[in-house]
């Protein structure tokens, strides 16, 4: 019989919210576009937006989440004591079912899954070593090896999209510290560098794909604060700077959903970053990818840990 796991989430509901690469690709520095736009200040709204509900229940927290054929799958993570390897699914988006708690892959923390080709994919992670292995399954219940050491550094905290045909590898956190680079497959199983990573690629950073561009949120401190600076990119390659920091203050970024033609970004609320100024919860809306406004929710149900994905007309938050 399959265990029944009610995962916390948040749910927005917001109005109105919602070719393939070369053969070769070669290895560039990102280009810094000097003459970047810089965006205002993000203006604070000050209405908590309607549609925002805090779900309780038990969970576990750092899982990854992703959406596949209309529904929700949840894999990995840990209970704060012991990491897992489980994988559950959910057609609602709040009521999660076991699909297996012997996947072939290792229980761990800090890993990416995304949706690619018709499969889940999983990559990399830590489950007491850091990780570079790569896995894909048709349904979350049966898992298959692409690669058991992939061309990239093990690490934990990446970030990992679907882009112009091809699955990317974006930064985290390897032995050395950030991993800082960026890496493409066509396949899961070959992987082939395509750019050195922005600073602030760490653990702590977000990416997500918009109108045919691909951007990253880094996350660098500056003295007692963190620059959240905007990189975007045509293909994957080249880099520009789009603003020298967006002004959220996150050191770390739970993450960032597209939906209905915009973007949120959402801030992780784990009391163990002293040195951030808004670890909070806060979520910032873009039209554009450029200029941001603030939304400011009530985070009483949001707890460290938790994991944002579109479903939709929804932002379900996952675990925490």
């Amino acid at each position: 019989m399959k265990k029944l796991l009610v995962i916390p989430v948040i749910i927005l509901m917001a109005a109105g919210l919602s070719q393939g690469c070369a053969d070769k690709l070669n290895t560039v520095s990102p280009i810094v576009n000097e003459n970047a736009v810089i965006v205002p200040t993000p203006v604070e709204v000050s209405v908590i937006p309607s549609g925002f509900v805090a779900i309780s229940g038990l969970s576990g927290y750092l899982q990854t989440v992703s959406v596949m054929n209309e529904v929700v799958y949840a894999a990995g993570g840990t209970d704060g004591v012991l990491r897992t390897a489980d994988v559950y699914s959910s057609a609602d988006g709040i009521n999660f079912s076991l699909v297996t708690d012997t996947p072939a892959f290792t229980p761990r923390t800090g890993h990416a899954m995304t949706v690619f080709n018709n499969a889940l994919w999983i990559i990399g992670g830590y489950d007491g070593s850091y990780k570079n292995d790569v896995w894909y399954s048709g349904n979350g219940t049966q898992w298959y090896q692409a690669s058991d050491s992939a061309d990239f550094s093990p690490r934990q905290g990446m970030t990992l999209q679907t882009f112009k045909g091809n699955m990317w590898v974006i930064g985290g956190a390897d032995s050395k510290g950030e991993a800082g680079d960026i890496y493409w497959s066509l396949n899961g199983a070959a992987w082939v560098k395509a750019a050195n990573a922005p600073a602030g690629t760490g653990i702590g950073h977000t990416s997500f794909v918009f109108n045919g561009k691909m951007y990253i949120i880094s996350a660098v401190q500056k003295n007692k604060k963190y620059d959240n600076p905007l990189w975007v990119s045509d293909d994957g390659i080249n880099w520009a700077l789009a603003d020298k920091d967006l002004n959220f203050g996150f050191q770390h970024i739970a993450g960032a959903v597209v939906m209905n033609n915009k973007i949120y970004v959402l801030g992780d609320v784990c009391a163990n970053y002293p040195d951030a100024i808004a670890q909070k919860g806060d979520v910032y809306e873009s039209e554009d990818g450029l200029k941001w406004k603030k939304m400011k929710i009530d985070n009483a149900g949001i707890k460290c840990g938790f994991h944002p994905v579109a479903f939709g007309d929804k932002v379900v938050l996952v675990g925490g």
